[in-house]
C-alpha cells in the first residue's frame, strides 16, 4: 500500500470537487481503505434529519449561503476523523476548514493525527462556477443564484485566507484547472499525488 494521503478539495461551488473527490476516491481505494468526508453533506444531512433548534439554525445558514461556525463543521469531521479512520488509511475531505479558525481546527487535528496534507483548488471563472451550480439546483435546494453569488463571495474573503493558513503550516498546495474535462482534471490530480 502507497503511504496514506489526506486531501482537501477547494473551489467555488460548481467548481467540481465533489465530482472529482469521488473519482479520486474510487482511485485511492485500489491501494487501501480510503474514506471521503463530504462536510456539505454531512451538513445538509444534519439539517435535514433532526428536529432541534440546532438542525434548523443550520439549515437556515446553509439556506442563506453563510457559513456555520467552525466548531459546527468541525463536530462532524472530528467525530469521522476519529471513529472512521484507521492510521494507514486515506481520507479526502471536501468542504472542511472553509475559514481560518476551522482551518486552525484541521491543522491541530490533522499533525496530533501525524497526518502531511495535500491541497487541491480547484480554480475556475466564476461565471461558469455560478452556471454550474445553478444547473445542479434540482438536486440541491441551496443552489440559486442569489446564494451562489453569497459563496463565491465568502470564497474569496474566508476560504482564500485558509488554505493560506493551511499553506503556510507545511500543506502542500496544487492549483489546478477545474475549467477541463472531468478525465482532464482528473488526470491531472492523479499525476500530482503519483498514485
Amino acid at each position: 500500500m502507497s503511504s496514506p494521503k489526506t486531501i482537501l478539495f477547494y473551489g467555488m461551488s460548481g467548481a467540481g470537487k465533489g465530482t472529482q473527490s469521488k473519482l479520486l476516491i474510487k482511485k485511492l481505494r485500489e491501494s487501501g481503505p480510503a474514506h471521503f468526508i463530504e462536510v456539505g453533506q454531512m451538513l445538509r444531512d444534519y439539517a435535514s434529519k433532526h428536529d432541534t433548534f440546532g438542525a434548523r439554525r443550520v439549515r437556515e445558514t446553509i439556506n442563506a449561503g453563510m457559513l456555520v461556525p467552525p466548531i459546527v463543521a468541525a463536530s462532524l469531521w472530528s467525530d469521522a476523523l476519529l471513529n472512521e479512520v484507521h492510521e494507514n488509511d486515506h481520507v479526502i475531505l471536501d468542504g472542511a476548514a472553509r475559514s481560518v479558525p476551522e482551518a486552525t481546527l484541521l491543522h491541530d487535528m490533522l499533525h496530533w493525527m501525524n497526518r502531511d496534507c495535500t491541497i487541491f483548488i480547484l480554480e475556475v471563472d466564476a461565471q461558469t462556477a455560478l452556471e454550474r451550480a445553478v444547473a445542479r439546483g434540482e438536486s440541491r435546494s441551496d443552489d440559486t443564484k442569489e446564494v451562489m453569488e453569497k459563496r463565491l463571495s465568502w470564497f474569496k474573503d474566508k476560504t482564500m485566507p485558509a488554505i493560506e493558513y493551511m499553506k503556510e503550516r507545511g500543506a502542500t498546495v496544487h492549483h489546478i484547472n477545474g475549467g477541463g474535462s472531468i478525465d482532464e482534471v482528473h488526470n491531472d490530480i492523479v499525476s500530482l499525488l503519483e498514485v
